[in-house]
């Protein structure tokens, strides 16, 4: 009886309602719950938010993330305050104080290499905005928030680092939020896709060939959609079981992604496309199964590249946008020869897999040959160019081909660009080449007239526009913020890229965000960031070291 009566009392020792530990409970829920709310917004909501057309969608869509940043954050911050009071409550209560210090310790020690980097890059963003000469209004606006309407400032880096931190630690990692962008980007991709045959649903003021979907011109159209587009083309290529239907919806899905990336036009999507494939390539090589999804993405780009070619010799007067890339894709036989091609070997390989058989070792030959050859065809690029610009002529027929004279106009003026850039860095001083001109602020610097011949430059190949970044991402974080901040910046980036590959072996959603993370890096090589672009970013870059942090906590217990 005695025994029964101890055992009834742990009972209700054990039933007894624990007030401090269901606050601290409900303020994880509020945690999660604001950070839940936030990425609904930022992955459902942004992509088609606007109030005006074209005519400011840049500014639209930044005020939508400034504001739901704020609003979130400030509910964010309210719970984020209490958390640590009520731990403190509990541990006092429970006489356990003395485990603070190592309750500190293992907070410190589970910071991982990517979040020093990002917590590097926001200390320098702050340094390099304390030692900028463009703290107060300028005619074109200031460090703080940035250039007018581009909004790049320091208010909007360190909102980034703070989304970055809020996803990969309060995010419960519900897979059904990245999967809701899915129809979100379907909707973009067709959209993209038929304007380009002058089919607008919905009237946009200010309408021009360089604007597509509801994101706007095609640089950041690019910038976004390589994002959640690779991200999810990996995923569906490591799912080891689909069924038919699965198969069905993500085919038709990614035939709109490869629909829009090779009509769009812009050059940066176009080269990304063409390396991510190879990449794609190059993971699925060793693997029949993989090889098999692989070339099942090589028969939708096929499909799309052919039926576009057809579209277009219907309705020739009404596609909107030439260029070289996008007409040997989708207006000549090389988009034959792609669905020809990968209907054959798909058909091969399964054919060989019945039989017991594969091509394994010739495909996997195959990559090292494909690698060798794009290696010495960058170096023979890079080798004729320089020997055609330093000696016009010397190529012969060659030397008139455009891509092989890097001047001011080479590459759509990226060559001024990025001249710009590099003159940009060059003129500070050593604390400006450390720290920067200060976010954002680069046209600032260049119409501050600091240096007369750059701005002569810049009027002669850009006339009255701003030059607000280099059209080269980490070149535009090398003069804003400096080479530390280049430094923690590229840090953040490679380092995330690694750790959700080796991650995403066993965590496929891992690798997802792994891909996702290098498309975008390889994009905006040739690109810049803006807005969307970068709050998409920062949230596929938290979720990915949620991940990654969630393997490494299953793999120490």
């Amino acid at each position: 009886m005695a025994r029964q009566k101890v055992i009834s009392n742990k009972r209700k020792q054990k039933t007894k309602p624990d007030l401090l530990r269901d606050i601290l409970q409900l303020i994880e829920m509020g945690l999660n719950m604001a950070v839940t709310i936030y990425l609904f917004l930022m992955i459902v909501v942004i992509p088609f938010y606007y109030t005006d057309g074209y005519a400011k969608i840049g500014s639209d869509k930044y005020q939508f993330f400034y504001k739901g940043t704020c609003g979130a954050g400030i509910v964010f911050m309210i719970f984020a305050f209490f958390y640590p009071v009520v731990r403190l409550c509990i541990m006092r209560r429970d006489k356990e104080i003395g485990r603070l210090k190592a309750e500190i310790f293992r907070i410190f020690k589970s910071i991982s290499v990517t979040d020093w980097f990002v917590l590097g890059y926001g200390v320098i963003v702050v340094l390099s905005y304390l030692c900028s000469d463009y703290k107060t209004d300028t005619d074109f606006g200031n460090a703080f928030e940035g250039v007018d309407r581009w909004f790049m400032g320091m208010r909007t880096q360190l909102f980034l680092v703070a989304v970055y931190f809020a996803v990969s630690r309060c995010w419960n990692k519900r897979k059904w939020l990245p999967v809701l962008s899915i129809p979100v980007t379907f909707v973009v991709f067709v959209l993209g896709y038929i304007n380009r045959f002058g089919v607008r649903p919905f009237e946009m003021k200010n309408t021009t060939v360089a604007f597509i979907s509801t994101i706007g011109n095609i640089n950041w159209y690019c910038g976004y959609i390589v994002i959640p587009f690779f991200g999810i083309l990996y995923y569906f290529w490591s799912m080891s079981e689909k069924k038919t239907w699965q198969n069905i919806v993500l085919g038709i899905w990614m035939t709109a992604g490869y629909g829009t990336l090779v009509t769009q036009g812009s050059r940066s999507g176009l080269v990304t496309l063409v390396v991510m494939m190879l990449v794609l390539y190059l993971i699925s090589m060793k693997k029949v199964e993989n090889m098999l999804v692989f070339f099942f993405c090589c028969i939708c780009l096929g499909f799309i590249c052919t039926l576009t070619y057809g579209f277009r010799y219907i309705w020739a007067e009404h596609f909107n946008y030439s260029d070289g890339l996008v007409d040997l894709l989708t207006n000549s036989p090389l988009a034959f020869v792609i669905l020809g091609g990968a209907i054959f070997v798909y058909l091969l390989i399964t054919f060989l897999k019945k039989k017991g058989k594969s091509l394994v070792k010739v495909f996997t030959l195959l990559g090292y040959v494909a690698c060798g050859i794009a290696c010495v065809s960058l170096v023979t690029f890079v080798v004729l160019g320089v020997v055609n610009t330093r000696y016009p002529g010397s190529l012969g027929g060659l030397s008139e081909v455009s891509a092989l004279k890097f001047d001011l106009h080479w590459g759509s003026y990226r060559g001024a660009t990025w001249a710009a850039g590099v003159q940009c860095f060059v003129d500070q001083d050593f604390v400006g080449k450390l720290l920067g001109v200060g976010p954002d602020s680069m046209a600032m610097y260049i119409q501050s007239g600091a240096n007369p011949a750059l701005l002569t430059m810049k009027e002669e190949c850009f006339g009255g526009s701003l030059l607000t970044n280099a059209h080269c991402e980490w070149l535009t974080v090398l003069v804003n913020n400096g080479l530390l901040g280049m430094i923690c910046y590229v840090g953040l980036f490679v380092t995330a890229i690694v750790r959700c590959f080796r991650a995403g072996k066993d965590n496929a959603m891992a690798g997802a965000c792994g891909f996702a993370i290098l498309a975008y890096t390889i994009n905006n090589l040739f690109s810049f960031q803006q807005a969307l672009s970068a709050v998409t970013i920062f949230i596929v870059l938290g979720m990915g070291e949620a991940f990654v942090r969630e393997k490494v906590q299953k793999k120490n217990n």
